[in-house]
């Protein structure tokens, strides 16, 4: 393969970059192709293929914001809890942070198993 150099005034090259940005090809690619007078297709099978990849890449990250979604809201509740019997433990004795915090996760788990119930009824 030989290198050919070209020179190009600034309005020329501008609209070509344009041009080649516009097909979302590189600027050399898109170069070889209007020199040469080749353009390569894209076949069925390609289209295919990459429609069938992204679509699995769709379904895991769909997959993986309902996981993602699923986590905060456990999260937030257990914090709520864990504010709200923390405050109402301390108001009548001294137990143990681990006590409350037990009693919390306790709460936060029963509250989701029972969310869990309701939507498989």
């Amino acid at each position: 393969m030989r290198v050919i150099s070209v020179r190009l005034d600034k309005a020329t090259e501008t609209r070509l970059r344009q041009e080649a940005e516009a097909q979302g090809i590189r600027f050399s690619n898109f170069l070889r192709e209007r020199l040469i007078g080749e353009r390569k297709e894209v076949n069925d099978m390609d289209l295919r293929a990459m429609t069938e990849m992204l679509d699995g890449v769709l379904r895991q990250i769909s997959e993986f914001l309902v996981h993602l979604r699923q986590e905060q809201a456990e999260s937030d509740y257990f914090t709520q809890m864990l504010v709200t019997n923390s405050l109402q433990k301390l108001t009548r004795s001294q137990e143990s942070a681990k006590k409350v915090w037990h009693i919390s996760r306790q709460a936060t788990k029963d509250h989701f198993a029972k969310q869990q119930a309701d939507k498989s009824s």
